[in-house]
């Protein structure tokens, strides 16, 4: 970060009006986080067709899930946070094939027996259950999702 400041901003851009071309964005809604972001992904986490922002804040140990509400406010609606177990990075896609949507994939610097791969699956109103933990090491410091079939 070139100002060395101690925190981030999600800004989403739309573009206005047709031609949807490209050519011109305008900000449709921010949010300041409390701590600078290491790692961001999106995916529409609970079905309701629009990508929830789920963002890791590596030096404070931060996993955080954000949602744009009707009124264009993106709002933090579920955060995990550890400084002996930071969050290192994150991923959003499908994982389990029985579910219908894609579950949020994390992996934080935590060793066995706890786990360091965790895929969690979104669970109304507003939270998160675990699907799949897994202990590594060493601890795994990038996720990414590929289909490999």
């Amino acid at each position: 970060d070139p100002d060395r400041s101690s925190t981030s901003r999600i800004q989403i851009l739309a573009q206005p009006a047709p031609p949807f071309d490209g050519r011109i964005w305008q900000p449709l809604t921010d949010a300041t986080l409390r701590a600078v972001a290491t790692a961001v992904a999106t995916g529409d986490l609970d079905g309701d067709g629009r990508d929830e922002i789920a963002v890791v804040a590596r030096d404070a140990g931060r996993l955080s899930v954000f949602r744009r509400e009707a009124n264009n406010v993106l709002r933090e609606f579920w955060t995990s946070a550890s400084q002996q177990r930071p969050w290192r990075d994150v991923a959003i896609g499908n994982v389990a094939p029985e579910s219908s949507l894609p579950e949020l994939v994390a992996v934080r610097n935590a060793a066995p027996p706890l786990a360091s791969l965790v895929v969690l699956r979104y669970k109304a109103p507003d939270a998160f259950e675990d699907v799949f933990l897994s202990p590594h090491l060493p601890a795994p410091r990038a996720v990414f999702l590929a289909n490999v079939n």
